[in-house]
């Protein structure tokens, strides 16, 4: 569980700035937000918060390809003054895990990892796992053995100790490799999304849980009866010379031959995990020829879809879901439901966490007679056009009282983080181009 992740000199969010999620209100009935929220006009960095806690998550996961030992750290500086591009930049979250708090971060410049630490708080108390600075790795007193000492030695100056140890399996630091590897998703529904597109497919095929996707794509209101889905044809061999050839035939008949270099029930798994194409069939009720295929859909469709599967399994298993721009195509009663599911505790017995960026302000009003979303978990993200700094706030700044209508008072201003329409210059330029367009 996510509880708060600051961030400083990355794109445009010049100086520090913190997604807290710990509830403002109600403190004792929960130790985090299910759902936060940023609002903010279109360039201002909503997307830039998230991509920030993207590339912590790649990090870690040494999933930058153009990060690796001997080369610069590919990372993203403040650029609009002669200062920043020179500063480090730093990231940090903090953990809630099996009920210890953790707070893991680091500090990179262009050539090497400057600070990187992990603290832990088992019984309330800070007890440090390691730090890191120019002098080495310092460990406590639970993790100074002969093991860690080799892990730290081996660990390239630009590269992080934590994907070093949890290569090594040192389990002292697994719970916050297993964060950020196994419970931090990211969606972005704009994308071609393959791996969510697939999860959904693969929830359909399951008898188990095909009933329940099929409900959610039913209570949208798509139209859809029904989908089919169908897996690649697979023929394949493991045994005597690896790397394996496997031989894989597409729904349409296409022909995949590739190599795999493992044990059989590792290729079992990929075939059923992997990013491997599907071929799906839609039944809309009542219409003739009803039968489409997934390019056939609506836009939102499309992206309900995605949605559902990577919903489903984040409620089934406690992870944090970070979703930008989760309005793109969809009518903001799903979105509202969608928000809904997460904030149900008796749905979301696993603690799971949404978090989202939109520009949806129908989300801060009442949808059933009651506010969808809590004063603590809208923020907003606002850029000084004299600097071309981001800031994020939340709406506890402004004291909120309850029943205020926050919608209306944030279209008009009240909060900032709203753009800035020049109409006149908006009509200038529309009647020129319209009076010339003859000429």
């Amino acid at each position: 569980m996510l509880l708060s992740f600051r961030v400083e000199n990355h794109r445009s969010l010049r100086d520090e700035q913190m997604l807290d999620l710990r509830p403002a209100y109600n403190k004792d009935e929960r130790s985090a937000l299910s759902v936060a929220a940023l609002y903010g006009a279109n360039a201002a960095g909503k997307t830039t918060v998230l991509a920030a806690l993207r590339f912590m998550h790649d990090a870690v996961l040494e999933q930058n390809n153009n990060w690796r030992p001997g080369k610069k750290i590919p990372r993203y500086p403040f650029m609009l003054d002669e200062v920043s591009p020179e500063r480090p930049s730093s990231f940090q979250v903090e953990l809630l895990l099996d009920g210890v708090r953790y707070a893991y971060g680091f500090t990179i410049d262009d050539e090497k990892v400057l600070e990187e630490w992990c603290i832990s708080y088992p019984k309330k108390q800070p007890r440090r796992l390691f730090e890191r600075d120019g002098d080495g790795i310092n460990f406590g007193v639970t993790t100074n053995n002969s093991k860690s000492e080799l892990l730290a030695e081996i660990t390239p100056a630009n590269m992080l100790f934590i994907s070093t140890a949890a290569r090594s399996k040192d389990n002292a630091f697994t719970p916050v490799y297993r964060w950020f590897s196994e419970k931090l998703w990211f969606l972005n529904p704009e994308d071609d999304s393959r791996y969510a597109h697939d999860l959904t497919s693969r929830l359909l095929r399951r008898s188990g849980d095909s009933e329940d996707v099929l409900s959610l794509l039913r209570f949208a209101d798509l139209g859809i009866a029904a989908v089919e889905t169908t897996a690649p044809v697979h023929d394949f061999k493991i045994g005597g010379k690896t790397p394996a050839k496997v031989r894989m035939v597409s729904p349409d008949g296409r022909q995949i031959d590739f190599t795999f270099d493992g044990e059989e029930e590792d290729l079992r798994h990929f075939l059923e995990y992997g990013n491997i194409e599907q071929r799906l069939r839609f039944t809309h009720a009542g219409v003739v020829n009803s039968d489409f295929g997934f390019e056939d859909e609506s836009h939102g469709t499309r992206t309900w879809f995605k949605l559902v599967g990577i919903t489903l399994e984040a409620l089934r298993g406690g992870f944090t879901l970070v979703v930008d721009e989760i309005d793109t195509s969809l009518h903001p009663l799903l979105v509202a439901r969608l928000i809904r599911l997460f904030q149900d505790p008796s749905i979301n017995v696993n603690s799971s966490q949404l978090v989202l960026s939109t520009h949806d302000t129908s989300l801060m009003g009442r949808h059933g007679g009651e506010e969808l979303l809590r004063r603590d978990e809208v923020w907003f993200v606002e850029k000084d056009h004299q600097t071309g700094a981001s800031s994020l706030f939340s709406l506890t700044d402004f004291r909120p009282r309850d029943g205020l209508n926050w919608e209306r008072r944030y279209l008009g201003g009240a909060v900032g983080a709203v753009p800035f329409v020049d109409d006149e210059r908006l009509v200038a330029a529309a009647r020129s181009y319209a009076m010339t367009a003859d000429e």
